[in-house]
């Protein structure tokens, strides 16, 4: 009697976790397909500015000034700064130019 209520209540647990999972699975799917669709609805595209570094600036005060989501991360579009710019750190200098990228939407 009391192996089978065992037996009962472990697959009551075993039912609710699989519809959990499932239903965890189907909102995933949703939600890629719904992303998927909204990205292709636009076409994002890049274009780069000059930028004369001013007294006091440093790459994440720059980047918040042009960041936009279609940047990735502020970290990755830092990194594309510093890639874009030949910089091997973070260290920037009154006066130097740099080239910065920013990206536009269009419908």
């Amino acid at each position: 009697m009391r192996r089978s209520r065992e037996v009962r209540n472990n697959l009551s647990l075993s039912v609710v976790v699989l519809s959990l999972v499932l239903v965890v699975v189907v909102i995933l799917i949703t939600s890629h397909a719904m992303i998927s669709k909204a990205k292709e609805q636009y076409a994002v595209e890049k274009f780069y500015q000059s930028y004369e570094v001013q007294d006091g600036d440093n790459l994440w005060d720059i980047a918040a000034d042009y960041y936009n989501v279609e940047c990735g991360t502020t970290s990755e579009y830092i990194d594309e700064i510093k890639s874009m710019n030949h910089l091997s750190d973070d260290t920037i200098h009154a006066g130097e130019h740099i080239v910065i990228p920013y990206y536009v939407i269009q419908q």
